[in-house]
This record gives structure tokens, sequence and C-alpha cells, in this order.
């Protein structure tokens, strides 16, 4: 089975001092927090630390019906590659396993999954204010160097269902030097595709702002591929971000 290798950072990052006790994710959220990319805040927490308090859990849970709420749990090590969470929205709550698998659950439920996980649990919880929407397009841009980018984007939905959905517009394109314009020049067939040229171009220039966080990245190791979304046409917000030899088999 593919697994994160948790001592990733422990090998290739030796400039940039993270906290390597926390989880594999973690460890890349607290990488692009102080390299300087937008992310969106959230609370992160032991599990132990929320066991302490049961009510903190239940009031995240309950908190105002109009308000989307996620929290992310993280193992160490993790024992696949996907993360389980619970989703609160609009007073339905939603569980996902390690394996994918996503169920139903009660309030109550959910409190009794998370005073029983593991001490070396994280919970990362975050009051989420964008989703699968229309007007947000959710990417991911392989850095090769300053002199060749790929931009994978894809309107419409959430970002691990980047490539898989079928029914939203979807387009990949090669440029360089973070300037999309000249790959843009056949603007109909990329209206065809669904995206406005315009919104693409802000999004690359977005990027480009951090073009010495990109050459750190890519000195931890080649081909770094941040993951983010592009709400609105606006606003830039960096959710993860991979290598490709951060796995173990």
């Amino acid at each position: 089975m593919v697994k994160y290798d948790e001592g990733f950072f422990v090998k290739h990052s030796h400039e940039i001092k993270i906290n390597y006790q926390l989880p594999i994710k973690l460890q890349k959220r607290e990488l692009l927090v102080v390299l300087g990319f937008p992310v969106d805040e959230s609370h992160i927490v032991t599990a132990i630390e929320w066991r302490e308090n049961k009510n903190n859990i239940q009031r995240f849970l309950m908190s105002d019906i109009g308000q989307r709420v996620l929290i992310r749990i993280h193992f160490k090590p993790m024992p696949t590659l996907t993360v389980p969470f619970f989703l609160r929205e609009k007073g339905v709550i939603k569980y996902r396993d390690e394996f994918g698998h996503i169920k139903l659950c009660t309030c109550e439920e959910s409190i009794g999954k998370i005073m029983d996980l593991p001490p070396q649990t994280w919970l990362e919880c975050t009051e989420l204010t964008w989703g699968a929407d229309p007007k947000n397009t959710v990417g991911r841009t392989i850095y090769f160097s300053f002199e060749k980018q790929c931009l994978e984007v894809q309107k419409g939905i959430l970002p691990e269902n980047l490539g898989k959905a079928d029914k939203t517009p979807y387009l990949t394109i090669e440029f360089a030097y973070f300037d999309i314009r000249n790959a843009l020049r056949n603007r109909s067939l990329i209206c065809r595709l669904g995206f406005n040229g315009r919104e693409l171009i802000n999004l690359v220039d977005d990027l480009a702002k951090y073009l010495n966080a990109f050459n750190i990245l890519r000195e931890i190791s080649k081909m770094p591929t941040p993951e983010f979304g592009f709400i609105e046409g606006k606003r830039l917000s960096v959710i993860d971000v991979d290598w490709p030899n951060q796995y173990l088999v």
C-alpha cells in the first residue's frame, strides 16, 4: 500500500524548520504558512486537548446552521493517503473515514468517534468560506522550473475531485515564466472549455507573486505541486503541496 513518507521533511527540508512532530499534512500546512502562501485559517489541536473539553467539540459541530464546518482528522502516521473528516453542512454531518467511505452521523456519534481517537491524532477545524461552486476554481500547478509550469484547473468541485469529475469545466495548460498570456492565444477554445481568459491570467499572476516560495519548494524536492482554490476569480487560497517522491510503497 502506498503511504506518505512521514520523514519526508526531515530528509529534504534542512533550511526551513517546521514542527516534525506534526502529522505530514500539517507539516505541509505549516511550511506553506512559513513561506507566505495564503492559507485559510484553521484551529489545530490534539485529540487529547479536545477530549479534555468535550463542550468545544459540541459547540463547533453545532454552531450557526448557515456555517459550513470541516474537521479534518490527522493521524500520525497516516494509515492511508486519505484524510478522514467530519463535514457539517446545512445541519447535516457527514463522516469520511481513512478509506474514503462516507456516511451520515449524528452530533453525538461524531463526538463519540472523536473521543475515541488515539492520542497521536490532531484535529484541524475550519469554518469553510468556499466550496463546490461554479464561481470557484480548484487547481494545482506543477513547478518544473521558472522556465516551465503546468496548470490543471477545474470549476465547481471540491479539491479531492480535481480531474475526476466529468461534467464541470476542466483544463490543463503549460506556460513559462509564470506568464500564461501566450498560451491563451486561442481564446475561443478556452471559452468553449468553460473558462474566462482574464480569470486565468489573474490566477497565474497571483501565483507569480510567490515565485520565491516556489523556488524554495523546488529546493526541497523536484516538481513541487501546490494545490489551491481561486475563489470567485479573486482570492487565492493554497490548500496543500505535493512532491512525486513524498510516498513510500
